[in-house]
């Protein structure tokens, strides 16, 4: 019988230790069933969504009525694009209105910009937007730690 040196034996097990936490952490990260997914998908498909460089020169320009993060307020009081009202997505149908005059001259004709921190909240919230019969809505497809790490403005 042959021996195995124990060098190839430490270096297969140190090789195992490294990478099967990888592999494994790959199945794992998914943390809800691809239905979800399949339903942002469809809300990114039935939207306008605009590119981060494009949001940025928009801000600039002022060519917008609302910007709304529909983040949590803890990630919203974490920084958020400059004139963004926070609106978590959980509460839209509820907290827009206010914004929007209702219900004196209610406009839903506005510019409203959606962003989040992912693009995830962004196209299920831009979706739910449109289903309450506003027309003009876009989804920035961006994910803010970008936003941030590209040097756009923030504000406390």
């Amino acid at each position: 019988m042959k021996r195995i040196p124990a060098i190839t034996l430490l270096t297969v097990l140190i090789t195992c230790y490294l990478f099967l936490p990888v592999f494994a952490a790959e199945k794992t990260t998914q943390r809800w069933p691809s239905v979800v997914d399949e339903m942002i998908a469809a809300a990114k498909n039935s939207i306008t969504m605009i590119d981060m460089k494009k949001f940025a020169g928009l801000l600039e320009s002022n060519a917008y009525d609302l910007i709304i993060d529909v983040r949590e307020p803890y990630e919203f009081d974490s920084g958020h694009v400059p004139s963004a009202i926070n609106i978590p997505r959980g509460v839209i149908e509820f907290m827009i209105w206010e914004k929007v005059g209702f219900p004196d001259e209610t406009d839903l004709g506005k510019r409203i910009y959606i962003y989040c921190s992912t693009g995830k909240r962004t196209a299920l919230s831009a979706a739910t937007f449109k289903s309450l019969g506003f027309t003009n809505i876009y989804g920035v497809d961006m994910k803010f730690s970008n936003w941030r790490n590209f040097g756009y403005p923030t504000e406390k």
